[in-house]
């Protein structure tokens, strides 16, 4: 079938049979190589590094299997340097030891009563890493002198984070009944855009969860950043996203069009199928 307005035969698929008639041709859209050589470059960088990561985890986790009394020999396989930690307990791990896949490799029978090298441990699709254990310590119960620093130091972070919490919320009653900060010693930073994926998250989920600002002025709320501190979030203006225009003699509209005909044409079938018997006289290929 080349040229509009041609029909085929009989034509048999997964839904039946079918005539197929050429109502009309889309010519192929052909980029210019200059408009597409960056993109191409980046593909092929990603594919390199790609190829190369699977090469050095794969080595990674053979040698450290091969040679699983040590990780010395694993780190010079793949020119990678091993990393030291102090002593901690596995329900108070922090950083990349708190990762669920890591705490799963340290308690596992191998690792910690054995003493060998973990399994290669996945943590994306561009991270792998192998653990083990140098030494395990029972657990105790520390004396009052050994955590006296530590519990004087827990209790007045605890102290000032509530103290932060109190003085914010009086700080959004006062915003929400003058809308100023009348005390000087604190002052909101300057304004910015941010979207639902942020780095500070935590603002982000406060902000779109306030509701929208009126012409009585903005909305307030409190929530704690990745540092830690305590923050006053003031929402001053909701930006709606633009939404391009899709006209219907546009690719995207023709798209679309088609892929509902499909879907409607197969409800169709597929009614047709369970509401229709279909019977046949079968023929003996030999007469």
């Amino acid at each position: 079938m080349a040229q509009k307005g041609d029909i085929s035969g009989l034509v048999k698929s997964d839904f039946g049979y079918h005539i197929i008639r050429l109502d009309d041709i889309d010519p192929a859209d052909v980029t210019p190589l200059s408009d597409v050589k960056d993109d191409i470059r980046l593909a092929l960088q990603q594919e390199q590094a790609a190829d190369r990561f699977y090469a050095q985890s794969t080595q990674l986790a053979e040698v450290a299997f091969e040679e699983a009394n040590g990780l010395e020999p694993a780190a010079e396989a793949v020119n990678a340097k091993m990393q030291f930690t102090d002593y901690f307990a596995l329900d108070n791990a922090q950083g990349l030891m708190a990762r669920p896949q890591i705490q799963q490799a340290l308690d596992s029978y191998d690792v910690r009563e054995n003493g060998l090298n973990s399994e290669l441990i996945e943590l994306s699709g561009e991270h792998a890493i192998v653990v083990r254990l140098d030494d395990v310590k029972p657990e105790k119960q520390l004396s009052f002198a050994e955590v006296k620093d530590q519990v004087q130091a827990t209790l007045a972070a605890e102290k000032g984070r509530q103290q932060a919490q109190e003085k914010a919320d009086q700080l959004v009653v006062q915003l929400e009944q003058t809308g100023t900060l009348d005390q000087g010693d604190y002052v909101f930073s300057d304004a910015q855009v941010i979207n639902r994926v942020s780095q500070q998250q935590a603002v982000s989920e406060l902000a779109f969860s306030l509701p929208q600002p009126n012409e009585t002025g903005a909305s307030y709320g409190v929530t704690q950043n990745r540092q830690g501190d305590i923050v006053v979030v003031a929402l001053d203006n909701v930006i709606n996203p633009a939404m391009p225009d899709i006209s219907p003699q546009s690719q995207m509209a023709d798209r679309v069009a088609r892929a509902m005909s499909n879907m409607s044409l197969s409800a169709t079938l597929e009614a047709l199928r369970e509401q229709v018997d279909v019977t046949y006289a079968e023929v003996d290929a030999q007469q």
